[in-house]
């Protein structure tokens, strides 16, 4: 009788041990989760401080700014819309204005966030497919070639990078034919008319432009 009591209290110990276990094993996860999160400020607009950039999803001057910072070099741009930033369950900043819906998270590559990515979300087909942003370069110096997505420190370093754009539509349909167009005061996202206007295009589509940091300043902090 003794020894079933003991087997019995084992086995409840084993249980509880495991919940235990369990349970902080996802705490860990959702604290790791809240790490790697935009937090809101006081002023209703989102920023994060990472490892490699800092970025700003609307700033207390003006919400319709986006501010990505690396060290002391620092590219803005503006949103053609007054914001009123909201966050998702999956963590994911957004901003709706009529058709077109804002959407920003982090790009992350081997555990590390590296990026920022914007999205146009376009619930149905637009009546125009240009969409510009004056942006604003401090202590950036942007490469001279036309079709460049590259932008460097005073040092001639480059700092940061855009990918090459592309678009999706909900059948899982992809095209990169958007033109790019990057002065050193304006940010112009040209999706395909042709694409856009498809018969058998299917909306939302959303349209995917983001920013990285240079892999040279990835693994430099990555050394430390």
């Amino acid at each position: 009788m003794l020894k079933k009591h003991l087997k019995n209290k084992k086995i409840i110990l084993t249980i509880l041990v495991f919940i235990i276990l369990i349970g902080g094993f996802f705490i860990i996860k959702k604290i790791e989760k809240t790490k790697e999160e935009f937090v809101q400020t006081n002023q209703g607009y989102y920023k994060k401080e990472t490892d490699l950039f800092d970025v700003s999803i609307g700033t207390e001057e003006d919400s319709s700014e986006v501010v990505f910072k690396v060290e002391n070099s620092k590219l803005s741009y503006k949103l053609p819309l007054e914001p009123n930033w909201k966050k998702n369950k999956e963590g994911n900043i957004l901003a709706q204005s009529g058709n077109e819906t804002f959407k920003y998270s982090f790009i992350k590559e081997e555990e590390k966030i590296i990026g920022l990515k914007g999205s146009l979300i376009l619930k149905e087909k637009p009546k125009h497919n240009v969409y510009t942003f004056p942006m604003n370069l401090e202590n950036i110096i942007r490469s001279h070639k036309a079709s460049s997505r590259e932008f460097y420190n005073k040092k001639n370093e480059k700092i940061i990078y855009m990918k090459e754009p592309f678009m999706i539509d909900s059948n899982g349909n992809q095209s990169k034919d958007i033109n790019l167009r990057i002065t050193n005061t304006q940010i112009a996202l040209v999706p395909s008319k042709k694409w856009l206007s498809d018969k058998n295009r299917e909306y939302p589509v959303t349209v995917n432009m983001s920013f990285r940091v240079a892999d040279s300043i990835i693994k430099s902090n990555s050394q430390k």
